[in-house]
């Protein structure tokens, strides 16, 4: 998603009606994209970074920094988590999976 938006920001400001397309267009898939759990805001770090990075354009030759410093980005933090939450997330996820597989057993059982 960061690639995405980094991408995005810099062909629209390359040209005003192009802008108005994908600025447009950006944030809904944004918006879409991240609220598929209404209880989190996950859109709002997305749309502030696409609003950050249109506010301070980059030419041609900076263009490929900000690429690399966004996969970078996304890696670092992708990696930081894992690393801090992998213990904790192994117990949970299994002892949700068990239940799931029991509810779906009992309701199977309910139907025949």
């Amino acid at each position: 998603m960061n690639v995405f938006l980094g991408l995005c920001s810099f062909l629209a400001y390359k040209s005003l009606i192009l802008g108005l397309i994908l600025n447009t267009t950006v944030m809904f898939i944004v918006a879409y994209v991240c609220s598929y759990n209404l209880n989190e805001g996950l859109y709002i770090p997305f749309g502030l970074q696409y609003m950050f990075m249109l506010n301070t354009p980059v030419d041609d030759k900076k263009f490929i920094i900000r690429l690399v410093a966004l996969i970078f980005g996304a890696l670092f933090s992708v990696t930081l988590q894992y690393i801090i939450n992998r213990k904790n997330d192994v117990s949970i996820n299994k002892f949700k999976l068990e239940n799931e597989v029991l509810n779906i057993r009992k309701i199977s059982q309910r139907k025949v």
